[in-house]
C-alpha cells in the first residue's frame, strides 16, 4: 500500500539515521555516511530519495572526485524534531 503521507517515506530503513548522522557532523562526504551510517547497496537511493524531499543537498566539487552532503533548513528542522522526540521518549 503506497502512502499520501511524506512523513511514511522517512520509516525507510537508514532515512533517520542519515538524516541524525548529517545533524551531529554537518557537512560530511558521501564514504562518511556509509562508513558510520551503512555500506548497503541502498544508500545513493535513499540520499537520492532524501535529497527529492529537501532534506539533503548533494554537491560535487569541481574535481569530482567526492561527494558532500549536507542538511538543508527543512532537513535540520526534521532532525531537531527527531532529537526533541528521541529525548523526550528517553525521559519517560
Amino acid at each position: 500500500m503506497v502512502s499520501d503521507h511524506p512523513v511514511d517515506r522517512l520509516s525507510e530503513m537508514y532515512m533517520i539515521p542519515i538524516i541524525m548522522f548529517l545533524y551531529k557532523n554537518g557537512n560530511s562526504k558521501k564514504t562518511d555516511i556509509y562508513r558510520s551510517v551503512s555500506r548497503n547497496a541502498t544508500i545513493p537511493r535513499k540520499l537520492d530519495d532524501l535529497e527529492s524531499m529537501g532534506i539533503l543537498v548533494q554537491e560535487n566539487p569541481q574535481s569530482g572526485t567526492c561527494t558532500n552532503i549536507h542538511l538543508t533548513d527543512l532537513g535540520t528542522s526534521i532532525a531537531e524534531r527527531l532529537r526533541d522526540i528521541n529525548n523526550e521518549m528517553k525521559s519517560n
